[in-house]
């Protein structure tokens, strides 16, 4: 057996390290503050891609896929994604090649919706935009731990863009990306014990959501960093950005540092201070659906 030396643990010990975390390996979050709201969603998405966004959706989708935006309404028109940036996407979807009748804006209810700005659209000309409004698929998935039934819509669609806001919950620590997904079945309150942990991770990992996810995308235009998951306008901070990855939980690391920040500039405890931790997205590094993780993140803003 070979001896091993002072030297060989030392480098075990502070060097290895270095190697196995390079910055440059860790999944990309593009931002992008551009004035123009066109701008703004194209420029986040090159950044995140590392080329153009035309590239990345005609190399991951093809003329006739089913592409579902799924929104985060619950907030209103205060703390929901804005029309403009989502119609920027389904812009940039539609001129990489996606035919615009084949995209759904969704989330739980026609109500929702509404009250974000958006008008329903279920059969005309155009992007398709409504609600799930009670239509669940009969069968029960299982995901793990979770078991529930799906959003019809989850069946008509053959990728997945999760577009959310950036903002706490009071429950789950946080609601930025991943949680989001709960608007995609029919019983979430069952699953919000323990910060909602391990639950909303082992939920993505059903196939309607690991198999079809292509992009997480983040409306930070403004950060409730207290008060969720509805709106208070107390606890509001302007940032003026909006960010995107293709990792299904960096957006989610990413958003938890900036809650975080906020929380301690108006003299708040962090989340993990006052028992709120998203633990789920520990449960998310520990079964390998990210390659994220708590600063484990590279931030691409001038591509």
């Amino acid at each position: 057996m070979s001896k091993i030396t002072r030297r060989d643990l030392l480098f075990s010990i502070f060097i290895l390290p270095l190697f196995q975390l390079k910055k440059e390996d860790f999944p990309a979050v593009g931002i992008s503050s551009d004035k123009d709201p066109f701008k703004r969603v194209y420029n986040s998405l090159k950044n995140a891609f590392g080329s153009k966004p035309e590239e990345y959706f005609k190399k991951n989708l093809k003329s006739d896929s089913a592409v579902g935006i799924k929104l985060n309404c619950l907030g209103g028109k205060n703390l929901s994604p804005k029309v403009e940036y989502v119609e920027a996407l389904v812009k940039i979807l539609k001129e990489s090649g996606v035919k615009e009748e084949n995209i759904i804006v969704f989330d739980r209810s026609d109500k929702e919706l509404e009250r974000a700005g958006f008008k329903i659209n279920k059969s005309g000309n155009g992007y398709k935009c409504y609600g799930t409004n009670g239509e669940y698929l009969p069968e029960v998935e299982e995901a793990m731990s979770v078991g529930a039934c799906f959003s019809n819509i989850c069946k008509k669609i053959t990728h997945l863009i999760n577009f959310g806001v950036l903002k706490d919950h009071d429950l789950a620590g946080i609601s930025v990306g991943l949680k989001n997904y709960y608007g995609l079945i029919h019983n979430p309150n069952k699953y919000h014990q323990n910060n909602c942990s391990p639950y909303v991770a082992h939920l993505s990992t059903h196939p309607y959501i690991r198999d079809k996810h292509i992009l997480t995308i983040i409306d930070g235009t403004v950060c409730q960093y207290n008060g969720g998951p509805a709106y208070n306008p107390k606890f509001i901070e302007k940032t003026d950005i909006l960010f995107s990855s293709t990792d299904l939980c960096a957006c989610d690391f990413y958003g938890w540092e900036k809650i975080d920040y906020f929380r301690k500039k108006n003299n708040l405890k962090i989340l993990e201070e006052e028992r709120r931790k998203p633990k789920y997205l520990e449960e998310a590094v520990k079964l390998k659906i990210t390659k994220a993780g708590f600063g484990k993140f590279k931030v691409v803003e001038n591509l």
